[in-house]
């Protein structure tokens, strides 16, 4: 179901409870300041552009795919019940957000939010994400997200070397985190996500060098 720049409110959309086999919903630049429904069946939610202040997927245990950039969100209700693929909350309110429980996490936009922490005491690593492959934290505030070495992509091989691959992250995105400590990444500078994180730059002789806080770039 497709209904994007309809000028929808939240009374308008109570009707969503008779739509149990909706598989994907886009909701996009309505009017809407709270979305919880029970849709068994729901794979892909797309509400960006709303005034959304209470998100609750407890009721959406088939949901591999959530879109709610530009929104006014703090917290998110339910994400630990399921394991979304792709999660885009870009450009909200959030000061936290414990990454490491969603392991089956391919996609990520935390960017352009107030984070301080992507992690908690009981999960202080990313490590357990394994397929995570693009992860955008810039334009926060964090000083750390732990070492990525586990799950950073890495190949290694040449001519008729033995060629071997590791990791599943490839693209890294930390600009604008002003007081975010680069040498904790634990990344060496030939790291395709360190070069991608504004934690590295080429020098005059094309040599990537490691930076001591990400750039931030107009």
């Amino acid at each position: 179901m497709n209904c994007p720049g309809l000028g929808i409110e939240d009374e308008d959309i109570r009707v969503l409870e008779k739509f149990t086999n909706l598989v994907t919903l886009d909701l996009t630049a309505n009017q809407l300041t709270q979305f919880s429904f029970d849709l068994p069946k729901l794979q892909k939610l797309v509400i960006a552009d709303n005034q959304l202040t209470v998100l609750d997927v407890g009721g959406l245990p088939s949901l591999t795919w959530v879109e709610a950039s530009n929104n006014q969100l703090g917290s998110i209700s339910g994400l630990a019940e399921f394991q979304p693929n792709v999660l885009d909350l870009s450009h909200n309110q959030f000061t936290e957000f414990d990454l490491a429980i969603l392991q089956d996490l391919e996609f990520v936009d935390l960017s352009h939010n107030k984070l301080t922490a992507i992690w908690d005491d009981q999960n202080p690593s990313l490590s357990s994400l394994e397929a995570l492959q693009s992860l955008d934290l810039s334009n926060n505030s964090l000083t750390t997200i732990g070492s990525l070495e586990d799950i950073a992509y890495t190949y290694t091989g040449n001519g008729d070397a033995a060629q071997t691959e590791q990791g599943s992250l490839f693209s890294l995105f930390l600009a604008c985190n002003p007081t975010f400590q680069c040498s904790t990444l634990g990344l060496d500078e030939d790291n395709h996500a360190l070069q991608t994180s504004s934690c590295a730059e080429q020098s005059a002789g094309e040599k990537w060098v490691m930076r001591e806080y990400p750039s931030c770039l107009p």
